[in-house]
């Protein structure tokens, strides 16, 4: 679905294009790996082009394949482990190098990775975008005390790039460890009081996206002790949250989603062109949160496409990047 759009992506004086063309299919690939779909990971992996960010985003890729027992695929994926790679280009970047030769069984070769990453990221304990990334790496490796260590040594909170520590909450409630999720929102974050400026950096998890998560995964209680610690309401997101936690996540959306999804696909045609577009994005969303694959697939070839000058959140190549993390992970945020 995503693929196909990234067709669009091809002028020669696009601007950004070749950069977030790169980061979705990594992101394709670690759909495609979540689901335990390792030949459909690999083959995606080969069609990264090459940039300075390649390298790392094999690795990400092998690393996940290699902790789910897909051996061969993540050695395909990443057949450098021997490698110097002296072109990895970001600092986190090293964790997850270190991360896919741990799963290879390159034993050497991943302590000398992991050392470069603690040494990045105990060179500014409060820079999570290094830090956090070498926690995800040491678990998904299964060094979860040495993971801990890591994340015991970081100061503040996750802020901006990954949507405030979203992606790692989703892999923490895939694996079941909410008391790690209680103890970060409720003892490591500071109240937000409302008389205050708003401070960033202090709460873990606060961007709006953490609630949609914890709702999706079904954590009554710990949307609500989210909603305190940011004096913010999740009054209209507690049905579902307990809903789910009672009878587990749908599989597809109910027959009253289906029909008020109907509902406002049918308003779409008395649309003027431009409206009629941005509410094709929006109706499309919808159908991504409530599972409705097919309502997505027809509803997409209705938004806008990329222009030469850049993307935005409504344009068909990134509604069906959106709508694919939506229906893998519940939440449209990195996949990890």
């Amino acid at each position: 679905m995503v693929r196909g759009t990234l067709v669009d992506l091809s002028h020669p004086v696009s601007l950004g294009f070749e950069d977030w063309t790169v980061d979705t299919l990594q992101q394709l690939a670690m759909v495609h790996a979540r689901r335990g779909e390792a030949a459909e990971a690999r083959d995606l992996a080969f069609a990264i082009p090459e940039h300075r960010r390649r390298p790392g985003h094999l690795a990400r890729i092998a690393l996940v394949l290699g902790a789910a027992g897909h051996d061969a695929e993540a050695a395909a994926v990443f057949p450098h482990a021997d490698d110097d790679l002296a072109d990895v280009g970001e600092a986190a970047d090293l964790a997850a190098v270190a991360g896919a030769c741990a799963v290879l069984g390159h034993r050497d070769r991943s302590e000398q990775w992991f050392a470069s990453a603690r040494a990045a990221a105990d060179a500014g304990r409060s820079n999570w975008d290094v830090r956090l990334p070498l926690v995800w790496a040491l678990t998904e490796c299964g060094r979860e005390q040495e993971a801990r260590v890591v994340l015991d040594g970081g100061v503040g909170t996750p802020r901006g790039r990954y949507h405030s520590g979203v992606p790692w909450l989703v892999c923490l409630l895939r694996r079941g460890e909410t008391e790690l999720v209680r103890e970060l929102i409720g003892e490591r974050s500071e109240r937000h009081d409302p008389n205050e400026r708003h401070a960033f950096g202090v709460r873990w998890f606060d961007d709006w996206t953490g609630a949609h998560a914890l709702t999706v995964y079904g954590q009554p209680d710990l949307l609500r002790l989210w909603g305190e610690i940011n004096w913010s309401s999740v009054q209209e997101l507690l049905p579902l949250a307990e809903r789910i936690a009672a009878e587990g996540r749908p599989t597809g959306p109910t027959a009253a989603q289906v029909a008020e999804l109907a509902a406002r696909h049918s308003r779409l045609a008395t649309l003027p062109k431009a409206a009629r577009r941005r509410e094709s994005a929006d109706v499309a969303r919808s159908a991504a949160d409530r599972g409705h694959i097919s309502a997505v697939l027809d509803l997409l070839p209705g938004t806008g496409e990329a222009g030469k000058y850049g993307l935005s959140s409504d344009d068909r190549t990134c509604l069906a990047l959106s709508a694919l993390r939506t229906l893998t992970i519940g939440v449209d945020v990195e996949v990890w």
